[in-house]
């Protein structure tokens, strides 16, 4: 027996292809939204990677340097050139891991100084022993670890012109004021009156000269070389001497803040810091003044040497 097919009434049948025709117009707006949606989440993508690389590109090397804004703003005034001088002459046997990571921090440092000057500054640096003692002598700079083996040397000139400013010995404790004083040493030397002309040297004094005659007794003898490397020598050891008596003080004058932090008191912690930072401050002006001495020794015979011929 056949079975006839269902039949539908004429409306009914209307609204079932109305319904199909409705959801196929539905999957294809669906398929266009997605469709947008997606472009559109592309075109973005595109957009924010061509604004990084331009960023990126039109953003100089200070930005990812992390100088501070007071050290850019020094750096625009730059009229040029400078140069910074960078003395890392460590013992390898003398200086500790801890020094002489701190040594290539510094470094760093001053490569981000001269990429962000446009060309206006310049980092000479300074690291055989050998070769940069004398050099780092006559700039002033202040030897230490005498007492381990050769002469360690860790400072920067900076210098501008004929003037320079020093920063005679960076300290590990004080990492976080190297880069104020270098900013700062910048400044000074953009702030202070630029000779119009080299003056000539003053005459040494007679106590100069008497102190130069003590250590090379006969100066027509002696040759140019010669006796700048005795003058060197006799500073080295004065410096051994005085960072010796300084070292003693500083150790004690560390035990007691130590003590003072142990104790709780806060105004012994003052007293204690205030006597340790006065003998540091001591110790620097003492250093200086040998340094500042041996270059007065050094040009005085110079000039013995000059007026001996």
């Amino acid at each position: 027996m056949k079975v006839a097919p269902t039949q539908f009434p004429s409306g009914q049948r209307t609204r079932s292809r109305q319904l199909g025709q409705a959801k196929i117009v539905i999957l294809v707006l669906i398929v266009l939204v997605c469709g947008f949606a997606a472009g559109f989440l592309w075109h973005q993508h595109q957009a924010a990677g061509a604004n990084s690389s331009d960023s990126g590109a039109a953003s100089s090397d200070t930005a990812d340097a992390g100088l501070s804004p007071g050290t850019i703003a020094v750096l625009k005034r730059l009229n040029g050139p400078v140069e910074i001088r960078y003395y890392s002459l460590l013992d390898p046997a003398g200086a500790s891991d801890e020094l002489k990571a701190f040594a290539r921090r510094v470094d760093h440092l001053l490569n981000a100084y001269q990429n962000a000057s446009n060309g206006k500054l310049t980092v000479v640096r300074r690291t055989s022993q050998a070769d940069d003692s004398a050099a780092a002598h006559a700039d002033g700079l202040t030897p230490f670890n005498l007492d381990k083996g050769d002469a360690c040397y860790l400072g920067i000139v900076v210098s501008l012109g004929s003037q320079k400013e020093v920063l005679a010995r960076l300290s590990l404790d004080w990492e976080q004021a190297v880069e104020p004083d270098v900013t700062r040493a910048l400044a000074k030397l953009l702030d202070a009156p630029q000779p119009g002309a080299t003056m000539a040297a003053a005459p040494p004094s007679s106590e100069v000269i008497d102190s130069v005659k003590r250590i090379i007794p006969d100066v027509t003898a002696t040759s140019l070389e010669d006796g700048k490397k005795l003058l060197q020598s006799a500073a080295l050891q004065e410096y051994a001497t005085a960072a010796k008596e300084s070292d003693d003080q500083l150790r004690d004058a560390q035990q007691r803040l130590s003590q003072a932090q142990a104790s709780g008191s806060e105004a012994d912690q003052q007293a204690a810091m205030k006597n340790l930072q006065d003998l540091q401050a001591a110790q620097t002006a003492k250093l200086q003044e040998i340094a500042a001495r041996s270059r007065a020794q050094i040009l005085a015979f110079e000039q013995l040497k000059k007026a001996a011929r």
